[in-house]
């Protein structure tokens, strides 16, 4: 990514603009909803990750690509920031940072 940035002359706030933005566009549509009997789903496909119907639903992507523990739980906090009741966005936000440190930890050694 550093190379593409470097060859496009972006910048790199312009490069995390853009990967807000897509991110923000990604999930936009993904709101939490009710169950058809009105109750709160917490456990199976909540809809704070989008519901069992939605292509995007975390635990899909994150199985579709194969991702270890750390990166998928950082993507499941990104793809969930500020859509779960109680779960501050920014905490969320943290949460992701705090996993992706943890594999760059782990893959540097």
């Amino acid at each position: 990514m550093t190379e593409a940035i470097k060859e496009t002359g972006t910048t790199g706030q312009q490069a995390g603009d853009a990967a807000s933005a897509a991110l923000s566009n990604l999930t936009a549509h993904r709101m939490p909803a009710l169950s058809p009997n009105n109750d709160y789903e917490a456990v199976d496909h909540p809809p704070h990750y989008g519901g069992k119907s939605d292509p995007f639903e975390p635990i899909k992507i994150i199985e579709a690509l194969d991702l270890g523990f750390a990166p998928g739980s950082a993507l499941k906090y990104l793809l969930r920031a500020g859509r779960k009741p109680g779960s501050p966005y920014v905490e969320d936000l943290k949460k992701a940072v705090w996993y992706l440190n943890r594999e760059i930890e782990r893959v540097e050694g």
